[in-house]
């Protein structure tokens, strides 16, 4: 329950952002992995991304450590209308090997 004020807070806040869901596939080397925190780090060819991790791929994890993979993430995108600033928050919800090319000899 929320009082009038705060209420209105509330809904002043909401009115200034936008907020949107997605899903993205990405591709890159799983760097970070804490079973403990429920986080990981995944390294693309442009960034880093940090993710928590859905609590059923937490078990999974340290088999994909440190390899190439495909991972599956929700995407929650926070604008700013005021100011224009971008938040996004990631949730890894699913996690495939990617086949890695064969070494040129």
């Amino acid at each position: 329950m929320l009082n009038k004020a705060a209420a209105r807070a509330l809904s002043d806040a909401l009115g200034r952002n936008r907020l949107t869901e997605d899903q993205e596939v990405l591709v890159g080397h799983l760097g970070t992995v804490s079973d403990i925190r429920n986080r990981i780090e995944l390294q693309t060819q442009d960034e880093i991304i940090s993710a928590r991790v859905v609590d059923e791929l937490v078990p999974q994890l340290a088999q994909y450590y440190s390899r190439s993979v495909t991972a599956t993430f929700d995407v929650t995108t926070l604008r700013s209308l005021v100011t224009g600033e971008e938040r996004r928050s990631y949730v890894l919800v699913g996690l495939a090997l990617t086949e890695e090319p064969e070494p040129l000899i």
